[in-house]
């Protein structure tokens, strides 16, 4: 066919042929270190190519996507809502070559999960063992971080699901759901029997608990209070597998989720000493809204 012959290119896709991959994903790329260098050292480029890109996308949308504040660099707020749209762009990017690799290699795709701090690693296998019945052959990769962290992971669709132990805030752009929950009350254990009986036990007697912060430590603090217990706290511990451990060596009573409790006596050679009433605590599988994982489809959304 002959130049002649060739029909015009509408101006949208005019438009669309100016974009590149080397815009987008350098544009994420500063949004998500906070900085044309932090950007250039994770990409491996000089920070004048990084600029030249910034330069050449707000060239093409004809605004500015950052501005600088006080020596530093700010998203514009068009630059806020274009990342939550190349964030999806370069999702999809990823999940295109995801299918490559998958039809090179005959192997489903990861399934990217994030375990939020929050959640004991016994829980955290509990609810990972169960998922594994859906997923075949599709391999889990597990991170384990800050709940706040994980959460904006996901908003970015840099992890398919989050595991965490309280429900996601409002986050502006992104619609996020609960696909699935467990429950759990609070069993307190020993390397040996105390003296006094439950809740008794505790008053003025060495404790190791899990770090402030924790949706389980918020319970157990509300609970103490509660029952006008004031134990001496010994140790505070981020890690779920770290109370337990010094709890059987002796230091003191600790708390675990009853729903691992006989895991956890037969692991540490510990015994329960009491349980507190009701189920307390949550346990939460956070994905997109409108993308849930293949896994996950069959289940309604819990909470919003």
């Amino acid at each position: 066919m002959t130049s002649n012959s060739q029909s015009p290119i509408h101006s949208d896709l005019r438009d669309l042929l100016r974009l590149n991959h080397h815009h987008l994903l350098y544009f994420a790329a500063v949004m998500d270190y906070g900085g044309i260098h932090p950007a250039a050292r994770h990409l491996g480029v000089t920070a004048t190519t990084v600029s030249s890109q910034i330069k050449a996308l707000e060239a093409i949308v004809g605004q500015n996507l950052f501005l600088r504040r006080r020596q530093r660099l700010v998203p514009s707020p068009l630059g806020e809502r274009a990342y939550i749209l190349v964030s999806a762009w370069l999702a999809a990017g990823r999940r295109v070559l995801a299918c490559v690799e998958q039809t090179m290699e005959s192997r489903p795709a990861p399934l990217h999960i994030g375990i939020a701090d929050g959640v004991p690693l016994l829980v955290a296998a509990r609810i990972l063992k169960a998922l594994r019945g859906r997923t075949g052959e599709r391999q889990i990769v597990c991170r384990t971080t800050r709940h706040d962290t994980l959460l904006d992971e996901l908003t970015h669709h840099h992890l398919d699901l989050v595991l965490t132990d309280r429900p996601p805030s409002a986050r502006s752009g992104v619609d996020l759901s609960i696909r699935w929950v467990e429950s759990s009350g609070i069993a307190w254990c020993a390397a040996s029997t105390p003296q006094l009986p439950f809740p008794d036990c505790l008053h003025h007697a060495a404790v190791i608990l899990p770090m402030r912060g924790f949706a389980m430590r918020e319970s157990i603090d509300a609970w103490l209070t509660q029952q006008g217990l004031e134990p001496l706290v010994v140790a505070e511990c981020s890690e779920s597998a770290l109370v337990k451990t010094l709890g059987a060596s002796g230091m003191g009573l600790f708390p675990v989720p009853a729903i691992v409790a006989d895991q956890v006596c037969s692991q540490y050679s510990v015994t329960v000493i009491g349980r507190q009433a009701g189920e307390t605590e949550r346990y939460m599988l956070v994905t997109h809204q409108n993308q849930p994982p293949a896994e996950l489809e069959a289940m309604d959304p819990i909470a919003r």
